[in-house]
């Protein structure tokens, strides 16, 4: 899924987006593929940063370095 937020978030540049990835694509790879636009409106930016942080906090990697530097 690509997610596209912000003030420019609208159905031409969702448009522009989608004929440019589908244009330079196999149909296999973008046969699922979801192009739209955000419902977070505003909050966007902020949740998506704290999706990543959390993200890469409690990855397992992460997870398994710390517990690791316990022992």
């Amino acid at each position: 899924m690509i997610v596209i937020a912000g003030s420019l978030a609208g159905t031409p540049l969702v448009a522009a987006i989608r004929s440019s990835v589908y244009a330079q694509s196999l149909p296999r790879a973008t046969r699922h593929l979801e192009i739209r636009t955000s419902t977070f409106s505003a909050d966007a930016a902020a949740i998506g940063l704290a999706s990543l942080a959390i993200n890469d906090h409690y990855s397992a990697r992460n997870v398994n370095l710390r517990l690791d530097a316990d022992d």
